[in-house]
């Protein structure tokens, strides 16, 4: 999330859970940005790290926890960061996610060195997860 959009992505996130708040989805979302917003005027650890202990507590998602993990680091609680991170990652590696695992220790890294994270998502979070195979056919000609 750049900077700039870090305000707006907090506004239609606050407008969406005013509507839904019971939708872990927006209520996830709205809690990952107000953590990881890296303009301070807009971001707020204490409310995020709440919406997402809220949402761990519902659907004890890796996703989540990884949320909540960022909150505590966020609000300075390191040491409960760094314990929810190494849970984190042993499940991402009995789950056989290599990937999210390697992930998951580079924001350890940061939280042993005491230092929170600021990315909201990583790119491929952002990305469809897989192509159908006739579009993947199509960009292959």
């Amino acid at each position: 999330m750049l900077e700039e959009d870090s305000g707006q992505a907090i506004r239609r996130l606050q407008e969406a859970y005013d509507l839904y708040s019971n939708d872990l989805l927006i209520r996830h979302e709205l809690a990952r940005v107000l953590i990881a917003d890296p303009d301070v005027s807009t971001m707020d650890a204490e409310r995020g790290l709440q919406l997402a202990l809220e949402v761990a507590q519902q659907q004890p998602l890796l996703a989540h926890v990884e949320t909540v993990a960022m909150g505590y680091a966020r609000t300075g609680d390191f040491e409960q960061a760094i314990n929810l991170q190494q849970d984190a990652i042993a499940a991402a590696q009995k789950a056989n996610r290599a990937d999210l695992a390697a992930h998951l220790r580079d924001n350890l890294a940061k939280y042993e060195n005491h230092e929170p994270c600021h990315v909201a998502w990583r790119t491929e979070e952002l990305l469809p997860q897989s192509v159908s195979p006739r579009v993947a056919s199509r960009t292959s000609e």
